[in-house]
């Protein structure tokens, strides 16, 4: 058996046929099994990979999926803010881009587990990272202030940055599409996978 677990190398879109025991191993180790296996959507595992992702399921990893959507977030908002410093526009569509980026990498923190909570995540954090975007042009607006009241500022900043997409729809409102859209592809990328977990099956002996 393989020391190195790693259930969310399993991928679920498509399914495999079970073999004898001269062919069948884990999908997620790729061990090889002996005696029963179980199934998880039709893929073979061993039974410690089983309990992992059942494991992994239950707990369901979102201190890792923070901690990878803000990353997500953070590189987001470094883009989109680079290229309006850059082109002096802003470019609504780079906000299909940074919910995409975000989506991922929140998916990829919960192990691909999906659900609501992680699609709230992703979306909460996708709406900080375009709405970021915002404060220092905000901030910009009231150099004046600063110094007497930068804490106060800054604070009341963004919370006018978190409404600004929706001032700024008033205007243009194709802005608030192309982000609601944004927001959209984050909440797709985190829908829940049905894990359909089955066994354990006596392995068939080897033939001949």
């Amino acid at each position: 058996m393989s020391d190195a677990i790693n259930p969310s190398a399993l991928q679920f879109e498509y399914a495999e046929p079970a073999g004898t025991a001269a062919q069948l191993s884990c999908a997620a180790c790729h061990a090889p099994l002996a005696g029963v296996y179980h199934k998880i959507n039709d893929k073979t595992t061993c039974g410690p990979c089983r309990l992992a992702v059942e494991s992994e399921t239950a707990r369901g990893g979102f201190a890792k999926a923070l901690a990878f959507g803000a990353g997500a977030a953070v590189a987001g908002f470094v883009v989109y803010y680079a290229i309006l410093k850059v082109t002096g526009y802003e470019l609504s569509l780079i906000s299909i881009l940074v919910g995409y980026m975000v989506g991922r990498a929140v998916s990829e923190g919960s192990g691909g587990r999906g659900g609501k909570r992680y699609q709230a995540l992703a979306v909460g954090l996708t709406y900080l990272s375009i709405t970021a975007t915002y404060v220092p042009m905000i901030m910009g607006e009231a150099t004046g202030e600063v110094a007497e009241s930068g804490a106060l500022l800054l604070v009341a900043s963004e919370l006018l940055a978190l409404a600004a997409p929706f001032l700024v729809a008033t205007e243009n409102p194709i802005t608030l599409l192309i982000i609601g859209f944004g927001l959209y592809q984050a909440w797709q990328t985190n829908t829940r996978r049905q894990l359909d977990i089955s066994g354990p099956y006596t392995v068939a002996p080897a033939v001949g």
